[in-house]
């Protein structure tokens, strides 16, 4: 960027501004700059909240009504019919299609599976090291008080969506609740791509310096990177009059 820019100051470090900057730097700095002036929502914003209502609707039925002429009743409830807010007609249909496949393969795998311990709730943590707020959404947890496995469903297909998630669960889940999830899985509606890890001790270190590298760059609008262009830029609120997007790579 030029150097002219404010500082951004980060109190509430949250999973959303993880994924936001490493998508683009540019962009996480425009949106907190120029909050309250976008008055659009791009697809991917408007399908994840479509997600979102039926994965919550989905988890309120018994047993017995979780199929998958349920999960596809859901989908044309909630689905949104303006094939003119994606790239074309075609990507339209193309994304309902993946969305739809997934979601019927991956929730199928919960169809037995007892109410979750939180769904799509938003928690924050002090954290000391940081000395921030560490904020996350954590989508579906499932198990008990002392095992938990904690699972996103997400329209992001890059791995460093994917890394930054874990990390900033590892070292909530330390901080929240004094014990690592047993598992956690991330799912993309867009790819079918599945991610897992088991979380030990060893983990919680490089989640803590992963997450410092990240505040102190995103705290330095200065110092982001530029690079070319990256399939995020399809679909930025900011692309008029940008130039070029921004890139930076953080640690794994």
């Amino acid at each position: 960027m030029n150097g002219k820019e404010r500082l951004i100051s980060v109190k509430t470090l949250t999973d959303r501004h993880m994924e936001e900057f490493i998508r683009c730097p540019y962009q996480f700095y425009l949106r907190q700059t120029k909050k309250g002036q976008l008055e659009s929502y791009t697809w991917k914003q408007v399908v994840q909240r479509i997600v979102r209502q039926i994965i919550e609707h989905y988890f309120q039925f018994p047993a017995q009504a979780r199929s998958v002429s349920g999960i596809l009743k859901l989908i044309d409830m909630y689905w949104i019919k303006q094939p003119s807010l994606f790239e074309s007609k075609g990507h339209y249909y193309t994304v309902l299609a993946h969305v739809s496949n997934y979601l019927v393969q991956y929730l199928l795998e919960d169809r037995q599976a007892d109410p979750p311990l939180m769904l799509f709730e938003k928690v924050k943590v002090t954290s000391k090291e940081l000395a921030l707020d560490l904020s996350i959404t954590l989508q579906i947890v499932q198990g008990t008080g002392s095992s938990f496995v904690i699972k996103k469903f997400t329209l992001e297909e890059d791995e460093e969506s994917f890394t930054s998630y874990k990390h900033i669960a590892v070292l909530f889940s330390q901080e929240a609740f004094g014990i690592l999830p047993e598992r956690i899985e991330i799912i993309s509606l867009l790819s079918g791509k599945r991610k897992s890890w088991h979380p030990v001790s060893s983990d919680v270190a490089p989640a803590l310096t992963y997450i410092t590298v990240i505040r102190d760059l995103l705290e330095q609008p200065k110092n982001y990177e530029k690079a070319g262009q990256r399939s995020a830029c399809v679909i930025c609120p900011f692309k008029e009059g940008c130039g070029i997007s921004a890139h930076t790579h953080v640690l794994n």
